[in-house]
């Protein structure tokens, strides 16, 4: 095995790993709105909320750019599947209680 088929795999994982985190983080976008009006924020603050995340992503990648050569890239990627772990079972928490408790779809 070669160096360089060894780091292919390595990133041919670490791709895939990014790409499950950015799948579940999109998986929750259709059900941000009917959570948002149930909490009961209108669409207009909702749409507000999407945006200033996607200007917060954008605006924060040169910090993780900096932190990326400070520190290294895997501490970064696994603290970052680690956060989207954690934040994937505290939204599938916080919509799993507002199911109703009698678990019937009958009317």
């Amino acid at each position: 095995m070669t160096v360089r088929s060894a780091h292919g795999g390595r990133l041919a994982l670490v791709g895939t790993g990014l790409a499950l985190c950015y799948t579940v983080q999109q998986s929750a976008m259709p059900v941000l709105l009917p959570l948002a009006v149930r909490l009961g924020l209108d669409e207009i603050r909702m749409g507000v909320v999407i945006t200033a995340s996607g200007c917060a992503f954008l605006l924060s990648n040169p910090l993780w750019t900096f932190l990326s050569h400070r520190t290294g890239t895997r501490p970064l990627l696994l603290g970052g599947l680690i956060g989207v772990l954690l934040s994937a079972l505290a939204f599938a928490a916080v919509r799993r209680s507002d199911v109703p408790s009698d678990r019937s779809f009958t009317g």
